[in-house]
């Protein structure tokens, strides 16, 4: 029983092998022949986007208008931020960061503390934030509310 060009019954078959000769040349992945010519080029092939660049033709540009600037907040007074017993006593200085939102009626909200430094002074730098004096962010003449990052920096002095 044949079991096929690659099965065991094919093996030392003399016939099989002449088959499977002519058959691999006919699939084109064999040698070329002795004496055979290379193929011409095909004139049809086309270059590709990557061999040169090639002309774009012009479109009507459609501008989207630009949105209108915002005029960032304007503070007009920061008060200093208190220090506690505590922290005086441990000697503690840094910047609390506090995430807040100057609003275009005038107050300040704040909406966390982003970095502390702990021992009442995140609390009173709140308290601190909360008294600052601004004018609101204007957008094309119109008071916005704007949120911001805000440095309250505790110094210890002399």
């Amino acid at each position: 029983m044949r079991t096929g060009a690659f099965g065991p019954a094919s093996a030392g078959d003399p016939q099989a092998i002449r088959t499977r000769a002519a058959n691999v040349g006919r699939t084109g992945f064999d040698a070329a022949p002795a004496g055979a010519k290379p193929a011409a080029p095909d004139s049809t092939v086309r270059k590709t986007a990557f061999d040169e660049p090639k002309p774009v033709r012009a479109t009507a540009k459609t501008e989207t208008p630009a949105a209108p600037t915002v005029r960032p907040v304007e503070i007009l007074d920061k008060p200093k931020p208190a220090y506690t017993a505590e922290a005086r006593q441990r000697k503690i200085e840094g910047t609390v960061l506090l995430d807040v939102v100057f609003t275009s009626t005038g107050e300040v909200r704040v909406l966390r503390v982003v970095s502390g430094l702990g021992y009442g002074l995140d609390e009173n730098a709140i308290e601190a934030a909360r008294h600052i004096r601004f004018h609101p962010a204007t957008q094309a003449g119109s008071a916005v509310d704007q949120r911001v990052t805000l440095h309250v920096v505790f110094e210890m002095t002399g």
